[in-house]
């Protein structure tokens, strides 16, 4: 068996919980999803067997951008992966993922989309997983499609800079208002309760993006069935990054950029 040295330990890095490709570029240069270019960084190309601490620290970082680049890049990939959900299949969420994320980017809209028109109809069976890519890691995925204005901690300052297609609006992921609905008022504030903990306790999502939750929660940024993120910059809205709405609450009056309807209908609503 051959010593493992640090290129050693980088070939087994060449997957992520060894299903996904990272590293090693031989194989795969570029990727591309729905013919949208996504530039992957040749890390092989600066590793050597001893390497210093500062490039280490490089490398780190490098490997880090590219994952970041992967996540943005695919829906489908971030929500099984980035977001730790094993039961999503390609077979079964790959085209409902791309949907969702070309949606969000604008493509592909029909001619009355260019109206103000932007509707999206999802209908799959029961315990397939619908929530929990379109209710929970959309929002999720959107808000993590660019870096906040004032990098934290977890800054990938020095990176080769990449960004993310625009979104269909031209708003920052970060300054979205998202409206996420459900029959009863109860299970709507459950999914932004799932969200809030995914971006407190979610190890892969902090890890590769930093925190977008705040230190300390005060009212008005983050309570039940609502929150702020901490690199919202725009202020000028009044409504909150995510909040929860049903049939029985009056929303009418908020101004959202993106409405996510779960399950509207139950035996109390339908005659």
């Amino acid at each position: 068996m051959k010593s493992k040295g640090t290129a050693g330990v980088l070939h087994e890095m060449d997957t992520v919980k060894g299903q996904l490709p990272f590293v090693r570029m031989e194989d795969r240069r570029r990727a591309i999803y729905h013919g949208r270019e996504v530039p992957l960084i040749d890390i092989d190309g600066h590793v050597k067997r001893e390497l210093e601490a500062e490039e280490l620290a490089t490398m780190i970082r490098m490997l880090r951008e590219q994952k970041r680049r992967l996540y943005r890049s695919s829906l489908y990939h971030f929500a099984k992966y980035c977001l730790e959900n094993a039961d999503i299949e390609q077979e079964a969420h790959l085209e409902l993922c791309l949907k969702l994320q070309n949606f969000y980017w604008g493509i592909g809209q029909k001619s009355e989309h260019a109206k103000g028109v932007r509707k999206l109809l999802v209908m799959m069976p029961r315990n397939t997983l619908k929530s929990t890519i379109c209710t929970v890691a959309f929002p999720l995925w959107i808000y993590m499609q660019q870096d906040p204005s004032v990098l934290d901690k977890f800054s990938t300052e020095g990176a080769p800079a990449w960004k993310a297609p625009a979104s269909f609006n031209g708003k920052a992921g970060y300054n979205q208002r998202i409206l996420v609905s459900n029959a009863v008022e109860n299970l709507a504030a459950d999914f932004i309760t799932l969200i809030q903990t995914k971006l407190l306790k979610a190890e892969e999502l902090i890890e590769t993006f930093g925190s977008a939750a705040w230190e300390k929660k005060t009212p008005g940024t983050w309570g039940n069935g609502y929150f702020d993120l901490a690199w919202r910059t725009d202020v000028q809205g009044r409504e909150p990054n995510c909040s929860s709405g049903s049939m029985n609450k009056q929303v009418n009056s908020g101004h959202y950029d993106i409405c996510i309807n779960d399950d509207m209908n139950n035996e109390q609503w339908v005659t």
